[in-house]
């Protein structure tokens, strides 16, 4: 299986038409304000697919760490979500004051991307198309996420051996898509989704057609697909699934410990080795949200990609807000 990795890479690049190379960032910063103390951001466009541009918020820690290098992060955000998404703003507040780069971008169709200007807009879900067009707009967002890896990697403060990225919702699919080619990315955290299946499941049947199902029926050349995507993620770097026991947005009920287990055994059978290839754990109780903002996946991110103001200790003993709370206190 390890000498198949490459061949598998290049054909589902083929398969979704991202470009091989990428398109020149040609990034530019627009300008430059703080969101919050302690962070500085800075509104920025570079280049994607289709001669477009992608308009992103990049969230920095106010003063550098003494070796003046830090980690970055991808915010891959789901239905309806762009780079003012209130967990998008979230993440890049709280982790630009760990010491991380954080950049979110707005999705296909949504923000500045969309006709409106306007946030929620869901329009990518109004394509009406064939199967060649739902596999162009998968590849459209496959090569957002590595356009934004590129974006971080050029950044002088960033540390390019350790990016992550965070994928939530249909951005759990982008970022299960992405993950499996962008060798550049050290870790990949995937909620409200990652229960990748096979036929019939949710993400082939189920879900939106044209950015997730049709996506996810072109890759039965995979064979068993779902195990064969998370063997291309072990081998570029560890990968985190974390959901809430109670989602029925992406099926969850149905993908429980027993699903990723089986999930994880037909990784190892395929790679070779006892290791599965991925980890991961639900929240008790939970529905669909994002989490990479709760304790467990923020301490896994954080032996991943090493947080310079925070340690597994900092992290234990901080408190919890419900986001209801904290949305309320910024009304």
């Amino acid at each position: 299986m390890p000498e198949r990795v490459g061949e598998l890479r290049a054909a589902i690049r083929t398969n979704f038409f991202v470009p091989e190379p990428l398109p020149v960032l040609a990034a530019k910063t627009h300008r430059r304000f703080v969101p919050a103390p302690g962070v500085v951001a800075e509104a920025v466009k570079y280049a994607t697919e289709w001669g477009t541009r992608v308009p992103a918020i990049l969230y920095l820690p106010e003063r550098l760490p003494s070796g003046g290098k830090v980690p970055g992060f991808v915010v891959v955000n789901g239905h309806g979500g762009d780079k003012y998404s209130w967990y998008a703003y979230f993440t890049g507040v709280a982790w630009a004051r760990a010491g991380v780069a954080v950049l979110t971008y707005d999705q296909a169709g949504e923000g500045e991307r969309s006709s409106t200007g306007k946030s929620g807009t869901r329009e990518h879900d109004k394509l009406k198309g064939d199967a060649e067009l739902a596999r162009r707009l998968a590849g459209l967002m496959i090569t957002d996420v590595r356009q934004a890896v590129s974006y971080l990697v050029e950044r002088p403060e960033v540390d390019a051996r350790r990016i992550g990225a965070g994928g939530y919702s249909l951005g759990s699919f982008v970022l299960a898509l992405a993950g499996a080619v962008e060798t550049r990315l050290r870790a990949c955290v995937l909620v409200g989704g990652g229960n990748l299946d096979g036929p019939g499941g949710y993400w082939d049947a189920s879900s939106k057609t044209m950015c997730q199902g049709l996506p996810d029926q072109s890759l039965a050349f995979l064979g068993n697909r779902g195990a064969m995507m998370y063997v291309l993620h072990a081998a570029r770097g560890p990968t985190l699934i974390w959901n809430g026991r109670v989602d029925s947005v992406v099926a969850m009920g149905g993908s429980q410990d027993a699903f990723f287990e089986s999930l994880r055994a037909r990784v190892a059978t395929l790679r070779g080795t006892a290791d599965g290839g991925f980890e991961f754990g639900f929240t008790v109780a939970g529905g669909h949200r994002p989490y990479w903002l709760t304790k467990p996946a923020v301490s896994w991110l954080e032996r991943q990609l090493d947080f310079p103001a925070w340690t597994a200790a900092s992290i234990e003993a901080e408190g919890e807000t419900p986001i209801g709370e904290w949305a309320q206190s910024r009304v």
